[in-house]
């Protein structure tokens, strides 16, 4: 159960963030830094206890299951940001989600374009293929580098497109 503090108001508008790893801690840490209200969920019982100690919001359990997202106020919340690599669990957590709270965004991280495809087929806003992702980096700092102009828009939309398996 979240612990909220006298006089403390349920969170509402605000983002449930599953998982806090590699990829969790970075998105909590630019949403803390911009003001945006979050809500942690973490099935790690050492590392949700070591966020409590620092005062972050967290919920402590298996976000597949109803009473966890429920104790994150999914019904309030804005966005989900499934950041866990499980692909089963992605699904299971974005099937949730829409079924608790059909007008939350759901945005989740996949490993590959066919996983991407049915994830975004099955109602996640989107889905973000971590390759994908880490060739947009690779490249900007590559044109950067090398002090080729760029329209780096241009460059994403390019390198996070969707191929169905053919190379350029």
């Amino acid at each position: 159960d979240l612990q909220l503090s006298a006089g403390e108001e349920v969170p509402r508008d605000h983002a449930v963030l599953i998982g806090f790893g590699r990829v969790g801690e970075p998105v909590a840490e630019e949403l803390a830094r911009h003001g945006i209200p979050f809500v942690v969920v973490e099935q790690s019982r050492e590392r949700a206890e070591a966020l409590r100690k620092v005062g972050l919001p967290v919920i402590y359990g298996d976000a597949t299951r109803p009473e966890v997202l429920n104790d994150a106020y999914l019904e309030s919340a804005r966005l989900v940001i499934v950041a866990t690599p499980d692909a089963y669990q992605a699904r299971a957590i974005l099937m949730l989600a829409r079924k608790l709270n059909p007008e939350v965004e759901v945005v989740v991280r996949t490993n590959g374009d066919e996983e991407r495809r049915f994830l975004e087929s099955s109602g996640a806003a989107r889905a973000f293929v971590s390759e994908r992702e880490l060739a947009v980096s690779l490249s900007r700092h590559a044109l950067r580098r090398f002090g080729v102009a760029h329209d780096m828009s241009d460059v994403a939309a390019r390198t996070l497109q969707v191929h169905d398996g053919a190379h350029p």
